[in-house]
């Protein structure tokens, strides 16, 4: 009986969790802070690659309009000066 209790026992060490719980471990603090940091600095390079792109599209669109007012010119000279 006594061997059955023993084997009982350490069976139910060897298939608990963390400390005995039922539980996984929990994740170290080391392991946490780092994935954190890691997290935030691919958050502040989103931030600046959402920024720049924001400026690209801000100058493709200003860029857009001269173009489109040079145009504009070109075709009211051609207008006037028939060729």
């Amino acid at each position: 009986m006594a061997v059955l209790a023993s084997i009982a026992l350490g069976l139910a060490f060897a298939l608990a969790g963390c400390g005995g719980a039922t539980i996984p471990c929990p994740t170290p603090t080391t392991e946490l802070d780092s994935l954190r940091t890691a997290a935030e600095g691919l958050e502040s390079q989103v931030d600046r690659e959402t920024s720049e792109g924001r400026t690209l599209e801000a100058r493709r669109d200003r860029e857009v309009e001269r173009a489109a007012a040079a145009q504009a010119a070109l075709d009211s000279l051609a207008g006037v000066h028939p060729h």
